[in-house]
């Protein structure tokens, strides 16, 4: 159990946990959860935002009156609604100054696909906070998705490589720059809010078929009013027998432990 409810290092967001892995157990999530003991996790449970650990998450997964929450759904809510829901990682950089951090976790980010822009951009340029994320998502357009970052004068680091070349599969690489092992507040004092930790090239996928047909499946929730990224990783999560679960999680854990470097650094 988290000991400290109101302060955090560093804080990750609940939506791929909640439910992004679909057909994965709490058991192989928590086997691959090498992290420090204090990581926090925020979710709105009751209508109130709420931080705890793995342990005192995982209970909540995979719920179907469970809804997923970005920066304007958690503005919009009314005090004294009792929802629940799993915040992506706009909605945690909104949130996370109330808890003590500055600092965010995600896997993959939201971006621009098919002229839909993601709140995490706007929350990047809105929030002083460090997003440690791996990459944009697979099925984004990488161009239009740093081009608007860097029209709102957001900077883009890279973790040991000066470009970003994809998620989970290969993609046209865009650059960015390189990180030089600033402290989070410097890079924050110079609007860098955004640092990118990329799987190896070696654990990417290769059957870029899969995410062609689980992005036609992610459109068809989108024009039934549904949210798409969930029903995209449930499609990868099947085409791969589970590896892209895996991906996500290792890449996730991963990036909470760069996190912790970061903020030792002061």
């Amino acid at each position: 159990m988290l000991k400290d409810k109101k302060n955090a290092t560093i804080i990750v967001e609940s939506a791929l946990l909640g439910s992004g892995l679909v057909g994965m157990t709490d058991e192989e999530i928590d086997g691959l959860w090498q992290v420090p003991d204090d990581t926090a996790i925020m979710w709105l449970e009751n209508g109130e935002f709420v931080i705890g650990d793995l342990e005192e998450f995982l209970p909540y997964r995979n719920r179907e009156d469970w809804q997923r929450y970005d920066e304007g759904d958690a503005f919009r809510l009314k005090k004294g609604t009792a929802a629940n829901a799993y915040l992506t990682a706009s909605a945690v950089l909104s949130l996370c100054g109330a808890f003590g951090s500055h600092i965010v976790v995600t896997a993959g980010m939201g971006g621009v696909s098919a002229n839909r822009v993601s709140g995490d951009l706007a929350a990047l340029a809105n929030h002083d906070a460090l997003l440690v994320a791996t990459a944009p998502k697979d099925m984004m357009d990488y161009a239009a998705t740093f081009g608007i970052l860097a029209g709102n004068s957001v900077g883009v680091m890279g973790y040991g490589r000066a470009l970003s070349d994809g998620f989970m599969f290969m993609h046209l690489p865009s650059a960015v720059n390189l990180y030089a092992s600033e402290t989070v507040d410097s890079l924050l004092e110079g609007r860098n809010r955004l640092l990118l930790n990329a799987i190896p090239k070696a654990e990417r996928l290769k059957n870029i078929e899969w995410l062609e047909a689980a992005v036609t499946e992610g459109n068809k929730a989108i024009e039934q009013k549904q949210s798409h990224h969930p029903v995209i990783n449930a499609a990868l999560a099947k085409a791969s027998g589970g590896l892209t679960n895996m991906l996500q999680v290792k890449a996730l854990v991963r990036n909470i432990n760069l996190a912790y470097e970061l903020a030792a650094k002061g």
